[in-house]
């Protein structure tokens, strides 16, 4: 249930016009004498009388000589500004909790999707700018290690640091291919002219690397 009490309660200022009034008309609780008291209102939270949060809210009446238009000292005889009673209003708020904790609930659920597709958006950026041109660098220098294959080049994409050394090596593939196929043809003259200069025919073949 959502309101679970309503009470108005009398000031002194009524007592002494009329009557003490009824049992339930009195103040119950000290929020109920602090905002007689004090003219302002007062708001509470506790454990309602069925179980579940409540708010106890007291909202003063206050005596003016211009309340919203109305004299209010011409029917009762207190002083100006006099607390002459107040409303005490009890409303659970269960359901409200309730909703509360079903927002939540969906909040973290959201929040744990948004992660998770975070996450993976990342690791596939990664995945394709890091990881893959990495691994590419790293199997095309292990191959021109292996068999000495100076024709071989690195796919160098991107101004990244991953593309700018794939472009040095290729570079670096490049001079070294020149430097070899230099060196390698003199080379291959001279040893032809000294083997077939000999009486013994001449089956040289020179082992040369790729280029």
């Amino acid at each position: 249930p959502g309101m679970q009490d309503v009470r108005v309660i009398r000031g002194a200022g009524i007592d002494k016009e009329f009557d003490n009034g009824l049992a339930q008309e009195r103040p119950l609780d000290d929020l109920d004498r602090e905002v007689l008291k004090t003219g302002r209102a007062a708001y509470q939270q506790a454990t309602g009388a069925y179980g579940g949060l409540t708010l106890h809210s007291v909202l003063p009446y206050v005596a003016k000589t211009n309340q919203r238009g109305i004299d209010c000292l011409k029917c009762h005889d207190v002083a100006d500004v006099e607390v002459i009673g107040a409303t005490s209003i009890v409303i659970s708020l269960a359901d409200d909790m309730a909703e509360i904790h079903r927002i939540d609930r969906r909040l973290w659920i959201g929040q744990a999707v948004v992660q998770v597709f975070i996450f993976l958006l990342v690791r596939l950026i990664a995945r394709k700018a890091v990881a893959r041109p990495l691994g590419e660098l790293c199997d095309s220098i292990t191959a021109n290690g292996h068999d000495k294959d100076f024709t071989r080049r690195v796919s160098a994409c991107g101004r990244d640091e991953i593309g700018q050394t794939g472009a040095a090596l290729n570079c670096m593939l490049g001079e070294v291919q020149d430097a070899l196929h230099g060196i390698q043809l003199p080379g291959a003259a001279v040893m032809r002219e000294g083997v077939c200069s000999t009486s013994r025919p001449c089956f040289f073949t020179p082992f040369l690397p790729r280029m």
